[in-house]
Parts: C-alpha cells; sequence; structure tokens
C-alpha cells in the first residue's frame, strides 16, 4: 500500500454558546472581513470611473446613465429606507457572504415570490443591516462554505456573476449589482491562495481545510495574466481615477478602524507588471492583501471588470460579460514509479488568468487524486482535480489543542466498590495523518481501512483534593466529518501520587479510552470509557472510568494569531 498525503485533524465544536464564543472568530475567510469590504467599496469606485470614462460621452445613454449613476452611488453610500443610508454598501454585502450560503434571504423579504429586488425598499434590507451582528450565522455558514474554495470558488462567481449580468440586460440594475455583490465575493476568494489550493467539501475536516487555508495564504502563490492586454482598458480608467489623488475604503474590524488605500503609484507599477506577458503577481490571503504593493491593484481591477459588465448590460441591454469560462484541474504525469504534477490548471477567460506551478519537487505522497477525465493527445497523460502539496505543507502548520473535563472512576477497594471524581486535562498534538477516501483509483487501499486517520500524542493529568497523576498519552483519531463525528483510541501512563491513611501511596499506571466526540470540528463535546488507577488506602487500584467534556483545537497559525494578533 503506498502512502497517503497528511491530514491534520483534530476534534470539533458543540453548539455551546461558551465554546462557539471561543471560535467564532476563527473561521477560514480569503481575506479578513474588513478586507472584503474594503476592496470591493473600491472596486465599485474604479467602476464608475470605468463607466464614465467609456460611456460618458454617449448621448443615447444619457438617461439611462444618470439612473445608473443613481443606484451605483446608493450601493456605494449605503442602501436607502426612509430617505436616509443604512449601512448596508455593496462592500458590506460582500463581507456579509460569509454569513450566509446563499443569496436567497438577501434578495426575498418574509412575502416574497416570483420577482428581484428593485430598490432597497423590495429586497430583504433588515436582514442584511443585522446580519453583521449575527455571529452564529458566521459560524454555521463557514462550517459549510463548500462555495469558498477552489474550483467551487470560481463556479460561484461565474454562475452568479452570469445571472447579475442577465438581470441588468432585462432593466433590473439594481437586482444585478445585488447579486454581483454576491458573485465579486468568491472573485476575490480566488485571489486567496488558501482558498484556491485547500480542499473543502462535506468530507473535509474543518482543521484539515483551515490549516492548509492558512498555510497557502501565508505562504503566496504567483498569479499569472496570459493575455495582460485585456485589462488594459480597466488599468487605465484605474490610473484615472486616482490621477486626483489616493481612494481609500474605510470600515472597522470590531472597533478597530480598518482601510485599504489605492494609490498612483501602486497603480503604475501595476500597469507596469502588465507589460510583461504574462505578468507575474503573487498574492497573498488573510490581511495580507497589502503585502504585494500589485495585489490590490489587481483584484480590484478584476472585480471593477466584473462589475462593469453589469452596468454595461444595464445601458446596452445586451449581455456583456467577459467571465464567460473557467478552468479547474490539476495536470498529472505519470513518469516511470515518480509522478509529478505538470501544472495547476486554474484558469480565468478574462485576461487569461492562471497560476503558476510550485517549483518545488514533489512526488505521489504530496498529493490527492480524484481523476476527472483522460486527455487522448497526451497518451498517458491524466487529469485531476487540484489540491497540491497536501502531505509536506500541512505539517507545517501543525494542529494542536486542549481538553478539560471530569472523569469518574469506579476501583475495587478492600472488596468494596468506590467511587471518585476527578478533573482530567490534555494538551496535544497532531504528528501524523492520512486520507485514504480521495486515493487514486490504482492505489490498493483495503475496503476496511479508514477513509481518514491521525496519530496524536502529548500530555495528560488528573486530580482531585485526594490525589494527582501526571503523565503522557498517545492518541489515534478516526474522523467522520460528514456526521460531524470522531471515534479516538487513547493510551498513555501516568505517575500516580496521593494520601490515604496509611501514608503517601503512588507509582506508575497505564490507562485506555475509547472516546467518542461530536461538534464543529474546531471544538466537540465528549463521552468516553476505558480503563484507569487511582491511588486507595493499599495500592494503586485498578479502575473503570467514565469521562466526558469538551476539546478545543486550532492550527498553530491560530494560536500564534491568540498570541501575536495582526
Amino acid at each position: 500500500m503506498k502512502a497517503m498525503p497528511s491530514f491534520n485533524s483534530r476534534p470539533r465544536p458543540h453548539y455551546c454558546l461558551l465554546l462557539l464564543s471561543l471560535l467564532l472568530p476563527w473561521s477560514a475567510p480569503a481575506f479578513e472581513g474588513w478586507e472584503h469590504e474594503t476592496t470591493s467599496v473600491l472596486s465599485l469606485l474604479v467602476a464608475n470611473h470605468h463607466v464614465a470614462r467609456v460611456h460618458g460621452n454617449d448621448a443615447a445613454l444619457a438617461g439611462r446613465l444618470r439612473h445608473a449613476r443613481d443606484i451605483t452611488d446608493e450601493f456605494i453610500h449605503g442602501l436607502q429606507r426612509d430617505g436616509k443610508a443604512t449601512p448596508v454598501t455593496f462592500g458590506r454585502i460582500v463581507m456579509l457572504v460569509d454569513f450566509f450560503r446563499d443569496p436567497y434571504r438577501m434578495t426575498h423579504p418574509a412575502r416574497t415570490g416570483s420577482f428581484w429586488p428593485s430598490n432597497a425598499a423590495t429586497c430583504n434590507l433588515a436582514y442584511l443591516e443585522t446580519l453583521s451582528r449575527d455571529s452564529f450565522a458566521m459560524y454555521g455558514a463557514s462550517h459549510a462554505n463548500f462555495d469558498h474554495f477552489q474550483g467551487r470558488a470560481l463556479f460561484a462567481f461565474w454562475f452568479w456573476h452570469k445571472q447579475a449580468v442577465q438581470l441588468a440586460r432585462e432593466d433590473n440594475l439594481f437586482a444585478g449589482l445585488m447579486l454581483e455583490a454576491y458573485a465579486n465575493h468568491f472573485l476575490e476568494d480566488a485571489f486567496a491562495p488558501g482558498h484556491l489550493l485547500a480542499p473543502r467539501d462535506d468530507t473535509d475536516h474543518d482543521m484539515f481545510t483551515l490549516t492548509l487555508h492558512d498555510f497557502y495564504n501565508e505562504r503566496g502563490l504567483t498569479y499569472l495574466v496570459g493575455e495582460p492586454s485585456q485589462l488594459a482598458d480597466v488599468a487605465r480608467s484605474l490610473q484615472a481615477a486616482l490621477a486626483n489623488g489616493p481612494l481609500t475604503a474605510a470600515t472597522k474590524k470590531g472597533v478597530t478602524p480598518k482601510q485599504l488605500t489605492l494609490t498612483l503609484s501602486s497603480a503604475n507599477a501595476f500597469v507596469e507588471a502588465l507589460t510583461s506577458k504574462p505578468a507575474r503577481i503573487k498574492c497573498h490571503g488573510d490581511a495580507n492583501i497589502a503585502r504585494n504593493p500589485a495585489q490590490l491593484p489587481l483584484v480590484v481591477t478584476y472585480c471593477a471588470r466584473a462589475i462593469s459588465d453589469v452596468v454595461e448590460s444595464y445601458l446596452s441591454q445586451k449581455m456583456v460579460n467577459s467571465f464567460e469560462t473557467y478552468r479547474w484541474e490539476v495536470k498529472f504525469f505519470p513518469l516511470q514509479f515518480q509522478p509529478r504534477v505538470e501544472a495547476l490548471d486554474f484558469h480565468l477567460s478574462y485576461g487569461g488568468l492562471t497560476a503558476e506551478d510550485n517549483p518545488r519537487t514533489m512526488n505521489t505522497n504530496d498529493f490527492l487524486y480524484q481523476p476527472t477525465s483522460v486527455d487522448p493527445l497526451a497518451g498517458m497523460r491524466l487529469s485531476y482535480p487540484i489540491t497540491e502539496t497536501i502531505g509536506p505543507d500541512a505539517l507545517r502548520n501543525r494542529a494542536s489543542g486542549f481538553s478539560v473535563g471530569l472523569q469518574t472512576v469506579v476501583v475495587n477497594d478492600r472488596s468494596d466498590l468506590d467511587t471518585h471524581v476527578r478533573g482530567f486535562w490534555e494538551a496535544g498534538a497532531v504528528l501524523w495523518g492520512r486520507r485514504y477516501d480521495q486515493a487514486r483509483p490504482d492505489w490498493d487501499v483495503p475496503r476496511w481501512y479508514p477513509d481518514q486517520i491521525a496519530l496524536a500524542a502529548g500530555y495528560s493529568g488528573v486530580a482531585d483534593t485526594q490525589e494527582q497523576g501526571h503523565g503522557f498519552f498517545g492518541r489515534v483519531l478516526v474522523p467522520w466529518p460528514q456526521i460531524n463525528a470522531e471515534i479516538s483510541l487513547i493510551a498513555g501512563m501516568r505517575y500516580h501520587s496521593g494520601y490515604s491513611g496509611s501514608g503517601l501511596e503512588g507509582g506508575w499506571g497505564d490507562f485506555e479510552t475509547v472516546r467518542v466526540e461530536w461538534g464543529m470540528h474546531l471544538a466537540s463535546l465528549f463521552l468516553g470509557i476505558g480503563h484507569d488507577h487511582y491511588p486507595t488506602r493499599d495500592s494503586l487500584a485498578d479502575g473503570f472510568v467514565i469521562e466526558t467534556g469538551f476539546t478545543i483545537t486550532f492550527p498553530s497559525s491560530r494560536w500564534k494569531r491568540m498570541v501575536l494578533p495582526k
């Protein structure tokens, strides 16, 4: 049997207020919420400049231009209720996509039917106003945010952008811009390497995806604009918009003011990069969008082009869609006994956008595979969807966590059954993991073998008023993400010491436990049964244990943020 990619996996949360309050800030957006919001505001401003520059002198469109400008101004300054602007802007809607799973509720109030909203009064404005305060909604959506990753993110943008353009062509620019705000979120996701590369569906443990999401967002990925001339028109509008000074979009992260600024110098540097074919621009995610000065202009140019498609479809009453096609796969070459990946074939039609292959040497142990097609023109070449170098990269962002709970120990002390209740705690890290659920068909994996498995080790302690024990444990974890469950087999040893009537008793004792955990992957409630020891008056006695408690786990990147927040 061949080795499979590493799988960093640990437990999951329950719907308990304490655990949720600890976990809610640690979802996996492509960018921080404030980055989504401010980037989108800047994109709408640039799109406005672009439409005005290209169509402003067309007298035949004067009336439609005025109406379009009124609607886009409302999305810039806030959708209106009773003549007053609300906090719901285009950028806020883009940010809020992390809080819901589809656009139904934002576009349909309680009384609805077979129509799309045509103004703020006919959309679900109240829902959008309050949603940013609903952390439970965000956490629930983050647990099933499959559309924000890999090919699903590209599909979500492609599909909803096409619907937005269609609505605008049918004279409903308001609904078109609402759906474009939804679509733009996924387009922005595609520029965060962690979302482009980390696997995400109902078979993926939240910890597994979060680990890779954080690693790739930090490491970055080089994006290639294969046809930079297609971006030139919007890039000129970007420069024109900045001719009189920088554009700034501001919001808050909690109570902390946050802003992104586009400057003429960064736009000029971006335009200069477009003189190369292909243009190469390295991108990052998670509060790193300003790390490379060319990334923000690149993302804004793409988003502004998408918004301009919608407005221009309204103006011309014809479909204007610059993003007609996309592709998503990894091309795989079997070379003798060491297959390798030829290229990450992610592609958007506008600008011929793709990503540069990882230059490091890789082998089959670094990849998950799901065959999709055979290319008859390439002989042995096969096509597989993405997941890049999962094996080594996952362990660079190792998962670790802690468990806290209570044990009930039943021991036989001088022919009497005594029951003791004590606290216990554990802290450990994942050392190794494998996934067999996405194996290549020619890899011989026994059907009885778990789809996913991981090994962890760490410290274990117990104590009550009479005794305490300290030692180590090893743990085998078998997760079932589809039902938010996990089974663990735990074994270890502790040195126990305690006071009894005849003095201090102590010594090493082993323990073995079977534990079932349930929740939402990054934290969990658990119940376990097994064997342990307890110091008695005469000896270190064997006992039967029942234990219950909760576990919280994060990759090292998230623990680091708690200690060293950005």
